[in-house]
């Protein structure tokens, strides 16, 4: 199955691999079991290693999986599966992602899935990875929420679930992923009294916080006074006026309050 499984992977992205990647597929293995559904998949020790504390710490000798070399995980429901393990595995082993679903609204969820699973694990290559990948399906999708020639000020939010928001609040505050989730709800947030995400805002504390720094990067950027912001997704400019201005310096303020 460990034969199949590499030779499956090496298969879906050919020449993503370098002179420093691929010594180490090679060497010392150890047996990881997904349970469930019982799935092993054996994998380098030095790539884990190299990659991961967590991995690092748990094959050192020291613990029973050490002096093994086998470990069974317990999944986690919205953290570990058998997905999100494989697609940590192609990206340890090839730096790309092969995707289970054509639809932008199921990658994400895989992806935040994949970065739960990569900070539970301490990857902490993929954050930027994850939120990269993660903002990059948002620009591809938004132009789907265009009426006409007018852009919807949902635009970015077009293939987000509210599931995907609580889900990476779970996630470390300061997370790139956060940050991108907030992002793209910064326009629409500003724009529109129909805000997807609005009683959202009201009921999660974590992703109020979140669109509130990514509020106050915008107002820092902008000055006080240009009356345009910057959506962080696309990096287009728009414009809110003076009164809006006011208005969204003494949201974040009141927040402040709030949370002193």
């Amino acid at each position: 199955m460990a034969a199949t499984w590499e030779s499956s992977l090496l298969d879906k992205a050919p020449g993503h691999f370098t002179n420093e990647v691929l010594p180490l597929i090679h060497g010392p293995t150890v047996t990881i079991r997904i349970e469930p559904p019982s799935r092993e998949f054996i994998v380098s020790k030095d790539l884990l290693g190299k990659q991961s504390s967590y991995f690092a710490k748990m094959f050192d000798g020291k613990f029973f999986e050490g002096k093994t070399n086998g470990a069974t995980l317990k999944v986690i429901e919205g953290v570990l599966s058998l997905r999100s393990f494989e697609m940590l595995l192609q990206w340890l082993y090839i730096g790309n992602i092969t995707y289970y679903s054509e639809d932008a609204g199921a990658r994400i969820s895989a992806l935040i899935e994949l970065a739960r699973l990569a900070d539970m694990c301490a990857v902490h290559a993929l954050e930027a990875a994850t939120a990269k990948f993660i903002k990059d399906l948002i620009l591809t999708t938004s132009d789907l929420a265009r009426v006409g020639h007018k852009k919807n000020p949902n635009a970015n939010t077009y293939a987000l679930s509210s599931h995907n928001i609580q889900s990476a609040t779970e996630l470390p505050q300061g997370h790139e992923v956060r940050a991108v989730l907030a992002g793209a709800s910064f326009e629409g947030y500003l724009l529109s009294k129909n805000h997807k995400f609005h009683a959202l805002i009201l009921e999660n504390p974590q992703f109020r916080r979140d669109l509130i720094c990514e509020l106050e990067k915008g107002l820092k950027q902008a000055g006080p006074s240009t009356g345009y912001l910057v959506d962080p997704i696309s990096g287009r400019s728009f414009h809110i006026n003076a009164r809006e201005v006011s208005e969204l310096s003494q949201f974040i303020n009141s927040d402040k309050l709030d949370a002193a």
